[in-house]
């Protein structure tokens, strides 16, 4: 679905945004396939569809909890404040926001 690209989008600096969009598409990629290519083997295997589709209801209670967990909450932050609150929690790093970011054109609300 789109939560995938939205919160990949939303996470990645702007400076490596690109390279790492076409890794995250690479690996949804990858991942996607793996899973068609083992549909068959794996359901025949683990005695059924339904056990199959157990197995990754399990994997995705599981992301879900890590998600809840991990991921940061974007909402009504700018790119900017999102880099910044990383930036800010490792200490080597001096990098503060310069108030000279290009706007973001087409946002509401900025």
């Amino acid at each position: 679905g789109p939560v995938t690209w939205l919160l990949a989008a939303e996470l990645f600096p702007s400076r490596v945004r690109a390279k790492a969009m076409s890794l995250a598409v690479c690996l949804n990629r990858l991942t996607s396939g793996t899973v068609a290519l083992t549909f068959l083997p794996l359901s025949n295997a683990l005695g059924g569809q339904s056990m199959y589709f157990f197995v990754f209801a399990g994997i995705t209670a599981c992301t879900a909890g890590l998600m809840m967990a991990f991921v940061p909450e974007t909402k009504l932050q700018t790119l900017e404040e999102l880099h910044y609150a990383h930036v800010k929690c490792d200490s080597s790093s001096d990098e503060k926001p310069t108030g000279t970011e290009p706007e973001m054109v087409g946002v509401a609300g900025v």
